[in-house]
This record gives C-alpha cells, structure tokens and sequence, in this order.
C-alpha cells in the first residue's frame, strides 16, 4: 500500500498545528531534492529552508517547542541540539517511492 494519504493526513495535522489550510493533495516537488519535495513543499510556509530526508526533517528555523510539536503529531523523536525530527515509516516509504518515479503526478 502507498503511503500517500498518511503522509498528506500527517502534514495536514502539522499544518493545522501552525494554523495553515489543509492540503487537498500533496504539491509537486523535485526528484531527490530534499528542500523541494511534495512533502517539504507542502510545510514551506512553517520553515523555508526545510529539507526532507528519509531519516530526518531538518527544520533549522523552528524553535524546540515547535520542534517538540512536529514530532509529537508524526509519533516521532527530536533533536533539538540538531534542530530535526526522526522521520516516520509512511514518510520515509514515501520520500523513496517518489524518488523512485512511484508517484509522477507530482514530479515538476
């Protein structure tokens, strides 16, 4: 089973969290560009220089609460002397499938 609805339901709780819209769909994103894939695009508006890799979501700046909150919603760990949350399972199935042309429609 894909990942996608999980992803995109997760991202919607953390946009929700920073008072933004949801996202009916994940945006289109760069294969293997970790600052400009559907999933950092779709929370560019938190923090600009978000980069989404298959271990972390490099959020360098959100402060450690906002940090502490990400990862509460995606059921992960943070590392706040890092300024990244762990990524999680659907996340990192995801971030390989789409660099792995699983999901076209997205890819600019």
């Amino acid at each position: 089973m894909k990942p996608y609805q999980s992803v995109l339901d997760k991202i919607n709780k953390i946009r929700f969290r920073f008072d933004l819209d949801p996202l009916a769909d994940l945006p289109k994103g760069d294969i293997r560009e970790p600052g400009h894939c559907p999933i950092a695009n779709a929370l560019f508006e938190i923090d600009e220089n978000i980069s989404a890799n298959p271990d972390s979501l490099d959020l360098p700046n959100l402060t450690v609460n906002q940090m502490r909150a990400i990862a509460e919603d995606l059921g992960v760990s943070y590392f706040e002397e890092r300024l990244w949350v762990m990524t999680p399972k659907d996340f990192r199935k995801f971030i390989r499938e789409f660099d792995d042309h699983f999901y076209p429609q997205l890819v600019l």
